[in-house]
């Protein structure tokens, strides 16, 4: 009776034993499956960080070439000549340039900054400095961009943006754009916009002044102030 009792005992601690192991074996291969699961999750992660960083660099640098080979240039504008300011743009600028398929869906979905302007035109080169260090405030490293020229000779896209953008427009009239423009965009709405520099900034001989400068960031940090806790984060005060 004893024998069969061992005997008992033991097959009890063997069946014990081989739930433990089979239990041990299915938790680890459970961390197994886990962590190659993470890893597979890490390395798209950084794959996708790392083509976004290649893009974003390629149209910042595009974007620093084609504004700074206009230092200097001639220009007419309202049958005056005027000299374009010079520009010595960062390599790491925020810019990321938008397709003529991109512009509408841009403006009509997510949370974003849009800008519209033109490499030789005198406002955008006078907004760019003032733009760039205000999102650089708010920790902004995306602001898209598409050239003011292109929509104004697309009818058909033309028409899209005016629809969207509607009345907020200064001229509502002519076929174009008080340059630069920039939107601001929270969950597929227009919540900010501003055309032009300032009212002030009549004396196109000269660069915006100190003034003017603070003025047109004050503008630039409500439109980043209004997507805050979207694309953008405060990060000091000017």
């Amino acid at each position: 009776m004893l024998f069969f009792f061992q005997e008992f005992i033991l097959c009890d601690i063997f069946y014990i034993k081989m739930v433990e192991d089979f239990t041990v074996k299915k938790r680890n291969i459970l961390i197994l499956i886990i962590l190659l699961f993470v890893f597979i999750i890490g390395g798209i992660v950084v794959f996708y960080n790392h083509n976004n960083k290649v893009n974003c660099s390629k149209d910042a640098l595009k974007f620093k070439q084609n504004y700074e080979k206009y230092n200097g240039n001639m220009i007419k504008y309202n049958n005056k000549s005027y000299k374009l300011r010079n520009l010595d743009i960062s390599k790491d600028n925020p810019i990321i340039y938008l397709k003529k398929s991109d512009v509408v869906e841009r403006l009509r979905k997510g949370t974003e900054v849009v800008l519209f302007g033109n490499e030789s035109d005198l406002f955008t080169r006078e907004a760019i400095p003032v733009l760039f260090d205000v999102a650089n405030e708010f920790d902004c490293d995306i602001v898209y961009y598409y050239d003011s020229n292109n929509i104004s000779k697309d009818n058909e896209l033309y028409k899209e943006v005016i629809n969207i953008i509607g009345n907020k427009r200064k001229d509502t009239v002519s076929k174009s754009f008080t340059t630069p423009v920039l939107i601001f965009i929270k969950e597929g709405k227009i919540v900010d916009y501003h055309e032009g520099l300032v009212d002030s900034y009549d004396d196109y001989t000269k660069s915006l002044s100190e003034n003017q400068k603070r003025e047109l960031a004050r503008i630039y940090r409500n439109g980043f102030n209004s997507i805050n806790n979207g694309v953008c984060e405060r990060k000091q005060q000017w």
